[in-house]
């Protein structure tokens, strides 16, 4: 959600077999990216809370020293030098009626139908 109110869903193939650690990272990095694009068009966001049920990234994310998030620290590190854009990524439950939660879960299932 937007400081404004408004929300962005963004849905991608993500390959059938992709674990749920996988979709997140992919998640989050995508999540990343849009920011990006958003404070080039002149939003002024003073923060960024990128909120995830999975545990094991939020430990990877960090620094727990796991491969495979490097793209993500990367971005999230461009946007703090550049743009002032301090990033929090925080863990929450999965499955307990979270409406933004179970609305990324549907977004997640239909990126592994996706060809």
């Amino acid at each position: 959600m937007w400081p404004d109110g408004s929300t962005t869903r963004i849905c991608g193939p993500v390959g059938e077999w992709t674990c749920s650690y996988e979709c997140e990272l992919m998640a989050v990095t995508e999540c990343l990216c849009v920011v990006i694009g958003k404070q080039r068009e002149g939003a002024a966001l003073p923060g960024l809370v990128i909120l995830t049920d999975c545990r094991a990234l939020v430990w990877a994310l960090g620094g727990s020293g796991s491969e495979g998030v490097g793209e993500a620290v990367l971005l999230a590190d461009y946007l703090l030098k550049t743009e002032g854009v301090r990033t929090v990524v925080q863990w929450i439950p999965s499955h307990v009626g979270v409406l933004g939660n179970e609305i990324a879960d549907g977004l997640a299932n239909e990126g592994r139908s996706m060809p």
